[in-house]
């Protein structure tokens, strides 16, 4: 490999760099300068040493490698998926999609987006972004495009820690007062459940198989997920089940005996439907998330509350456990943390104080102590009601 001033054909008086490649061919790129020319001579050299080096012909534009790099990431869920993808095509692209890939730097990636992004939708999702190019960068550096990641020398906007406020939550009365006001049979049973820390995606995908038979417990197993997958168009998303994230997600919550009750009542009144769903929608299917969200906007106005999402029941449940005492790795356990860093993290408010009130207790605060009581009956009757439905059909 050597530098030479002589001309090419089109460029006369240039600085040329003479070498061939890992695979024997031949180069000879011309330049302005002959200290452009060294610069290149020491970095090629290196690059065809090591075998990684790559012709600028051959280098892809972002467009074409992102493609590669989206193709690659749909095995993974279709939300994560999603959150890729959004990121792509309404920041990335736009902005940097036409270069190639050896001619984006730290400066274009810090001008052309982390700024740009920062303007247009704040710095929390600039940095987002900008760590969403990292992993991208990463696996064009495993494909030989690239053989640095100038996204990861990208400085991320800095931003002013603030300690993380209390989570907005119902207190026990409130809760009393939204089930009083929510409609009887399916969204005062759906609530009640809410109450026993299950995620909105967990109570959607509820199946009467994951009770005990006598309901003294529920085992929390799968999530529903609409997110949108690899070759799915917007509006046309399909409905999925899906396994816990963790180990911890997959968890068993101890039913009070005025839920079970409650459980008991709905099991007799709920649609017979194909996935054995506790909650579907009128003709059978998985609900779709915003219905249970407007029918709680309902009851809370009803009862005159806060408007506040289902979120808020299950920070609830964790709130009364947390200040009635209850021990971090056991209210952890039951939301289905991994470990406490989350728990204590999440609900640093609750630590602070001192009410007594446990699962048992907050379920007496707010749904009573006898509401179990008089409806053995019932149940009963209901049992044999649905029995013989079962029969004739």
């Amino acid at each position: 490999m050597k530098i030479v001033k002589g001309e090419t054909r089109r460029q006369p008086g240039r600085w040329i760099v003479d070498f061939r490649d890992q695979f024997g061919v031949r180069h000879v790129p011309a330049f302005k300068t002959k200290r452009e020319a060294e610069i290149f001579h020491d970095k090629v050299s290196d690059e065809v040493r090591r075998r990684v080096f790559m012709p600028p012909q051959r280098v892809p534009t972002f467009d074409e490698a992102v493609a590669e790099w989206l193709r690659d990431k749909e095995r993974l869920e279709p939300a994560t998926y999603e959150y890729y993808r959004g990121h792509v095509e309404l920041h990335l692209k736009p902005r940097i999609g036409s270069y190639r890939l050896d001619h984006i730097d730290v400066r274009i990636i810090e001008e052309r987006v982390r700024d740009a992004v920062a303007k247009a939708a704040g710095a929390p999702t600039a940095n987002k972004v900008l760590g969403t190019l990292r992993n991208f960068w990463r696996f064009a550096r495993r494909r030989g495009y690239s053989q640095t990641n100038p996204a990861a020398d990208a400085e991320p906007i800095a931003r002013v820690k603030r300690g993380r406020g209390a989570e907005v939550v119902y207190t026990p009365e409130e809760l009393k007062k939204l089930l009083e006001n929510a409609p009887a049979g399916k969204w005062r049973t759906f609530f009640t459940m809410a109450m026993l820390g299950l995620r909105h995606g967990e109570l959607l995908a509820l199946q009467w198989a994951d009770f005990a038979d006598d309901f003294t417990t529920v085992r929390v197993q799968r999530s529903l997920s609409r997110a949108r997958g690899p070759g799915e168009e917007k509006g046309a998303r399909s409905v999925r089940f899906k396994d816990p994230k963790t180990e911890a997600g997959s968890r068993t919550i101890p039913l009070p005996p005025q839920i079970a009750g409650a459980l008991r009542r709905w099991r007799l009144a709920s649609p017979l439907n194909e996935f054995d769903l506790v909650f579907p929608d009128e003709v059978g299917r998985p609900m779709h998330a915003s219905r249970s969200l407007a029918a709680l906007h309902q009851a809370e106005a009803a009862a005159g509350l806060r408007r506040l999402d289902v979120k808020a029941l299950r920070h609830s449940f964790a709130t009364a456990l947390l200040e009635g005492g209850e021990v971090d790795t056991q209210v952890a356990r039951l939301l289905g943390h991994a470990d406490t860093t989350v728990t204590r993290r999440v609900y640093t408010h609750a630590y602070e104080k001192g009410d007594v009130v446990g699962v048992r207790t907050l379920a007496d605060a707010v749904l009573g102590k006898d509401s179990e009581a008089g409806g053995s009956e019932m149940v009963e009757k209901g049992q044999r009601k649905r029995a013989a439905k079962r029969v004739s059909s």
